[in-house]
């Protein structure tokens, strides 16, 4: 008898576009897109696979770099970093790319600067007045205030963690709760701000790899940097479908080779591209920095 025939799981990619001001946060007049595509692994993926979403996320520049040509009204897109990119983030069946587009308000008449650093540009710090009270502390309205740095970052869950609507955490407004998961397959999450709970607990904000925004912890027993921050001597591919190695550190040109899972391979340098990392090889071929793909050896 003919063995029964497996049906091959449909894999998903996601597309998100989202449109930020400087201080990290999303501009009402403008409506942020998503389109997420389905296919078997067998299919040949043809056409463009960013169908549907605004025509600006198609323009590149003389470099090959995606520019927009998206105008929004009282806004002008930033001049350093306009956009940056974060992904390909992969769970299960699903790759999630995120592209953020990072404007500034125009000022209009009179003297606005209060000498606020509002630098809102991603892998840069702005400023922020935050509450330093001791975390037992059951009244906000007892915490002094002091400067505390506000990053956005990509973090990822090495603990079960809920995703909750509110800075203070309850059962009501827990929106979903994040397994624990091997490394490969730890949830990610972007960090677009921080907030109190009553207790005057830190929260991060985040997007989820949906496009979720919510709250969780900052507890680092509980989330870390999804990215190397620090160069590591050398890495281990842990990621199942292995890594490509690219000729440029925003990883967008033809890829120059494939590494398998198991394979170590050695690091000369480390280097910053928007939200991410890339690890530098010594052969000067650049890799993601991404803890669900490589591992330190």
């Amino acid at each position: 008898m003919d063995e029964p025939k497996v049906k091959p799981a449909t894999h998903t990619d996601t597309f998100n576009v989202n449109f930020l001001d400087e201080s990290g946060k999303d501009i009402a007049s403008v409506n942020n897109e998503s389109v997420s595509l389905n296919y078997l692994p067998t299919d040949a993926v043809t056409g463009d696979p960013l169908i549907g979403l605004t025509d600006s996320l198609k323009q590149t520049d003389a470099n090959g770099k995606l520019v927009t040509s998206r105008e929004i009204e009282g806004y002008t897109l930033a001049a350093k970093d306009p956009l940056t990119v974060d992904g390909p983030v992969v769970d299960g069946n699903t790759t999630t790319y995120n592209y953020t587009y990072h404007y500034t308000k125009n000022i209009t008449g009179g003297n606005t600067n209060t000498g606020t650093n509002t630098s809102g540009i991603a892998g840069t710090s702005r400023t922020a007045t935050m509450p330093t009270t001791d975390s037992s502390s059951s009244a906000a309205s007892q915490a002094t205030t002091t400067k505390a740095p506000v990053q956005r970052k990509a973090v990822y869950a090495v603990k079960k963690i809920g995703l909750y609507s509110q800075p203070t955490f309850t059962k009501q407004n827990r929106t979903r709760w994040f397994t624990k998961q091997t490394r490969p397959n730890r949830p990610t999450f972007t960090v677009i701000g921080y907030a109190r709970s009553k207790a005057v607990n830190l929260r991060y904000k985040v997007r989820t790899a949906d496009g979720t925004t919510g709250y969780i912890t900052t507890r680092s027993a509980y989330v870390t940097n999804a990215y190397y921050q620090h160069k590591p001597a050398q890495v281990k591919v842990i990621s199942a479908k292995g890594l490509n190695a690219y000729g440029n550190v925003a990883l967008n040109v033809q890829k120059l080779r494939h590494y398998k899972r198991g394979s170590v391979l050695k690091i000369k340098a480390i280097k910053t591209h928007g939200l991410t990392t890339r690890l530098v090889l010594t052969n000067g071929r650049y890799i993601t920095g991404n803890k669900t793909f490589v591992i330190a050896k």
